[in-house]
């Protein structure tokens, strides 16, 4: 059977869009089997939101413009090279100040450091206190004065540069002047160390010259023999005795060794005047008590003589008290009272035995000696 369509209008068709007929899955109603329920969808997979980003820096501050330049001043220019030509010249000069008092201190191997201190502007001037300062650390400074350390590990003040060397150069003239041999002074540095170690003022050194090496030095062989069995000292040892720095501090300041030349030189008169010869023993106690009691040259020599002259008063007769060498010396000087009343009657009894015509009568009328006693001379 045929359809009729004649009665149908078909003009509106023209403008019909086949495709506005889809669903929303894009299928036609007239598709066999269309079923207009929607298709079922798989749920979107959620996507990671995005890191949260940096914000931009804030854009630098642009630099403030230079300043305009100031015009050149021609009096401030000319000033400012005045003080850098009087810099360079202030340079110049402690150079020249500097390298000569390293000279002095015999300290020429410095000079290259001090000059670069002078160049980088460390040393600006020839400061003596600040030049000092800058170079003490210095091992050719320590080794150059070395007694300053022995000096402050006796709690004594460090001495200055100029002070030493004055000290080094007195030393060095005393020595001199007292005509000593000159490998005493031919190496300052070391032959004085000692001596300034020791606190040893010039005056000092001059008194042990005097009163120790050249009473011995100076005096008649016989001192010179009783120094070497007193104390075991050769005359060629005598200088580095009495003068050698290297001998103790406490010795110096007791004047030991002075009063050691002292009793060689009574040791001497006691030989010579006195015929008196003690053991070694003995006469150091004896002698060195004799020096000890400052008598004079002179005291001494008479004092000698009189023991000397006692003769048969030495001799022990029976009855008397023994008298010992020792005891007629002391006695002599009047240090010992017993030993002076013994003697004084040895006399008296000598003289009475002489009186009668006895064995000790001489053919000239006198008693042999006299006593010396602390307060003169009994005859």
């Amino acid at each position: 059977m045929s359809m009729d369509f004649s009665g149908v209008d078909f003009t509106g068709l023209a403008n019909l869009n086949l495709g506005d007929l889809r669903d929303s899955q894009g299928r036609y109603p007239m598709d066999p089997g269309y079923d207009p329920a929607p298709v079922p969808t798989k749920p979107p997979v959620p996507t990671k939101p995005p890191a949260p980003t940096k914000p931009p820096a804030p854009p630098e501050p642009p630099e403030p413009p230079a300043p305009p330049a100031s015009p050149i001043d021609p009096y401030t220019e000319f000033q400012k090279q005045q003080a850098e030509l009087n810099k360079a010249r202030a340079k110049d000069d402690a150079r020249v100040l500097l390298a000569k008092t390293l000279s002095d201190y015999k300290l020429d191997s410095l000079t290259p450091f001090v000059y670069e201190l002078i160049a980088s502007d460390k040393l600006v001037n020839a400061n003596q206190d600040m030049f000092v300062a800058m170079i003490k650390d210095r091992p050719e400074y320590q080794k150059r004065f070395s007694a300053n350390a022995i000096l402050l590990k006796n709690n004594l003040a460090e001495l200055s540069p100029g002070t030493y060397i004055g000290l080094e150069n007195s030393f060095k003239a005393t020595l001199r002047a007292n005509g000593l041999p000159e490998n005493f002074y031919d190496n300052p540095e070391e032959d004085f160390a000692k001596f300034i170690e020791g606190d040893v003022a010039p005056s000092e050194l001059q008194e042990r010259i005097e009163k120790g090496y050249n009473a011995v030095a100076n005096a008649d062989p016989e001192v010179k023999r009783q120094m070497q069995a007193l104390y075991n000292v050769t005359e060629s040892e005598l200088a580095a005795y009495f003068i050698d720095p290297t001998r103790a501090k406490p010795i110096i300041e007791n004047k030991q060794i002075i009063r050691q030349a002292q009793a060689a030189n009574i040791a001497a008169r006691a030989v010579e005047q006195g015929g008196v010869n003690l053991a070694s023993d003995e006469a150091r106690t004896l002698y060195e008590d004799l020096a000890n009691r400052g008598f004079s040259e002179g005291q001494i020599m008479s004092a000698f003589q009189d023991v000397g002259k006692l003769g048969e008063l030495k001799t022990t007769l029976s009855g008397e008290t023994a008298l010992s060498q020792q005891d007629i010396v002391t006695g002599a000087f009047g240090i010992d009272t017993g030993s002076t009343l013994e003697l004084e009657k040895r006399r008296r009894r000598r003289v009475g035995e002489f009186a009668g015509g006895g064995s000790f009568a001489r053919t000239q009328g006198e008693t042999s000696g006299a006593v010396t006693t602390s307060v003169g001379k009994a005859q």
